[in-house]
């Protein structure tokens, strides 16, 4: 097993807290993670929205680029619905 040092654990712990409770929060504030990063990085509650809306896509916790890979990423767009990339 590996051994963390406790700063670290400390550091991951507390992004993973952050980045789970952003995703389950519900809103989509501007300075959130997944509008901040560029590319689509992160996911963020609109793609957890939709994941529990269609249970067919956005597996990912955090990340999106597993999704975009296996063609399971979808996308919100306000005119056509959800939308599978």
């Amino acid at each position: 097993m590996l051994k963390a040092h406790a700063f670290s654990r400390l550091v991951f712990n507390a992004v993973a807290i952050y980045l789970i409770v952003e995703a389950h929060a519900g809103i989509n504030f501007p300075w959130m993670m997944h509008n901040i990063v560029p590319f689509h990085v992160f996911a963020g509650p609109v793609a957890h929205d939709l994941h529990h809306q269609s249970g067919s896509g956005n597996f990912q916790k955090f990340f999106t680029y597993l999704d975009s890979f296996f063609g399971t990423r979808q996308v919100l767009n306000p005119t056509y619905g959800i939308i599978s990339n």
